[in-house]
């Protein structure tokens, strides 16, 4: 899941200050100062594993459709 989307689905769930953290932490990585094993680790131990993955399962469904459309997968390399 895209960080922009995962952010916007978890802002509404936790405080302002572990949002303010988690946004420190991914400015980080894209500093390069942690890696994004590095990044995914202090996400989950402010968040929790159960709030992300209930996340990442139900904020693509309120997606709208065309949002989710997919590109065909054809037999090219």
């Amino acid at each position: 899941m895209p960080y922009p989307l995962l952010s916007k689905e978890i802002s509404s769930k936790i405080a302002q200050k572990y949002m303010d953290l988690i946004t420190a932490y991914y400015q980080q990585l894209r500093e390069m100062k942690i890696s994004r094993e590095g990044f995914s680790k202090k996400l989950r131990m402010v968040v929790g594993d159960d709030h992300l993955l209930k996340t990442a399962i139900t904020a693509p469904q309120r997606l709208p459709h065309t949002a989710m459309k997919m590109e065909p997968v054809t037999g090219d390399c």
